[in-house]
């Protein structure tokens, strides 16, 4: 595959700043020290089984779907891993004999450390809990990282970047809602565990708004170009390859049932909508100096520096437009009035 224009100029680019320090990054293990920060073990515990089964009875059907759905995103992490390392322009995938002290393939190895705790203290809450067939969800977390993800980027920083700084964020919003809609439900516990997931998210969205801009100010016609490519392509989540095995049938679902039928779900309890969607991407143009919104409620393009080809300017417009199309969605959505006719096997029958 021919390397894309500026990419790995603009990757070297992005190493010399943080091996400079003009990047920080500031997970929440860099801040408080690996002897300070927080562990599975120092929010859950075996002994905990009553608490956590009290808690968790208190839980919608609804809100339980979403947990579950969001458990998996977190387990899928081999995937998201190994896609990452074959990023161009990665001093690993460019053959660099110190590929892994440098300081972009440091902060894989310490981004994969923090988000393999999300999937281990979800994946314990879920285990403890009577409520979810632990068969079933063991199942469709193996089919989850056999099948993989198709989200638009391939080997691309530019795109992954945007990738990256969207999904984070949007994680973040989904982990803090499920918290919200916990503690409404009587559930104290587990919306502390959300609580803390996301905050590790929020430092994590920051960090790679923050490599994206790099991309932006070193090939500001290349990265406007890829933005546009992905908004038309649109953001999907990194689990939307999520299916089931019904295993009373032998069963084995499809990808694309068992997503939509969740993603229905959580608009429905307000975990993750079309409002959400459209107020990240706008808060990522904007901190990335590429368009804002007006007092009229429509977004309009910036200047940005060093955009000079009719093709980065047609690319702007094309990303002023869409923008306004998701807002004019988020300005009309409403939840969706019912609830999806599909049987998730992942919770256990009462019946």
């Amino acid at each position: 595959m021919p390397a894309l224009p500026g990419r790995r100029e603009a990757m070297a680019e992005l190493e010399r700043r943080l091996m400079n320090g003009d990047i920080s990054l500031r997970t929440v293990t860099a801040q408080k020290g690996i002897v300070n920060v927080w562990q599975p073990s120092d929010l859950l515990t075996a002994d905990m089984v009553g608490d956590v089964r009290a808690q968790m009875n208190k839980l919608s059907p609804q809100l339980l779907i979403v947990l579950v759905g969001d458990t998996l995103t977190e387990e899928g992490l081999p995937t998201y891993t190994s896609r990452i390392f074959q990023t161009e322009g990665l001093p690993t995938e460019t053959g660099d004999p110190h590929s892994e002290n440098r300081p972009l393939s440091q902060w894989i190895r310490q981004w994969t450390a923090e988000e393999a705790r999300h999937g281990t203290l979800l994946d314990r809450l879920l285990f403890l809990s009577d409520r979810i067939d632990q068969r079933a969800r063991e199942g469709s977390k193996q089919l989850l990282i056999e099948d993989g993800m198709d989200i638009g980027v391939q080997t691309d920083p530019y795109k992954g970047f945007y990738y990256t700084s969207f999904q984070e964020r949007a994680t973040q919003v989904s982990h803090m809602n499920v918290a919200r809609r916990a503690e409404e439900q009587h559930a104290p516990l587990v919306a502390e565990i959300c609580r803390t997931i996301a905050k590790d998210e929020t430092a994590h969205g920051k960090i790679y708004s923050d490599f994206a801009q790099v991309m932006l100010q070193s090939d500001p016609n290349g990265m406007i170009k890829a933005i546009a490519e992905m908004m038309e392509h649109g953001v999907v989540m990194p689990a939307h390859n999520m299916r089931e095995v019904r295993y009373r049938t032998g069963e084995v679902l499809a990808p694309g049932a068992s997503y939509d039928a969740f993603s229905v779900h959580a608009q429905r309890v307000g975990v993750y909508t079309t409002q959400d969607y459209a107020e990240i991407s706008g808060q990522l143009l904007k901190k990335w100096g590429i368009a804002e919104r007006h007092t009229d409620g429509k977004w309009n393009a910036l200047p940005v520096q060093g955009v000079n080809d009719d093709e980065a300017a047609d690319a702007q417009k094309r990303i002023v437009r869409l923008q306004n199309i998701v807002q004019r969605r988020s300005d009309k959505w409403t939840p969706p009035a019912d609830a999806p006719e599909h049987e998730f096997s992942w919770l256990v029958d009462r019946t």
